[in-house]
């Protein structure tokens, strides 16, 4: 991954148990920003992770390589549509929402989310590992189990894709 640049749109509990787990294994990506609709919330992340680029333009965070989209499902339409003209090309973008299908994305972001897929195919995870990337079933049920596998998992898998 060296040199690019890491970013979020939303920064609720999974954006921060990213964050928090890199920051943990002293691999904050260095250029890292994120946007959240929630002034409080962003506050809380800019405290807790000062190198981070926070605010609430999603065009900021739209235009780094690579997106995590970190929105809950009711909103994600709205917010893949409004990112849509800030995503660079060959940007790779990470959907962390559950239940969200790639029949719902628009057409510009559903190829660019197929390009991705090659892109993460290429990276040199399993799929087995990609795929553990990836929430089947709410979070909450889950939590002890999920913050398990962030500190056990997440700095092997961090030291396949650092810069």
């Amino acid at each position: 991954m060296s040199n690019r640049t890491v970013s979020f749109v939303g920064g609720g509990r999974v954006t921060r148990i990213l964050l928090e787990g890199w920051r943990r294994v002293n691999g904050l990506p260095g250029n890292t920003a994120l946007s959240d609709c929630s002034a409080e919330a962003s506050a809380k992340l800019k405290a807790r992770f000062p190198t981070v680029h926070v605010g609430a333009d999603t065009r900021v965070p739209a235009a780094q390589d690579i997106v995590f989209l970190a929105v809950h499902p009711p909103v994600m339409a709205e917010v893949a549509s409004a990112i849509r003209g800030s995503l660079k090309a060959g940007a790779l973008v990470v959907s962390l929402a559950p239940k969200f299908t790639i029949a719902r994305l628009t057409p510009a972001l559903k190829r660019m989310v197929c390009g991705s897929a090659r892109t993460l195919l290429e990276s040199g995870l399993t799929p087995a590992e990609v795929m553990d990337l990836i929430p089947v079933k709410p979070l909450v049920e889950m939590e002890p189990q999920v913050a398990e596998m962030h500190r056990t998992r997440l700095p092997g898998l961090y030291q396949r894709i650092k810069p």
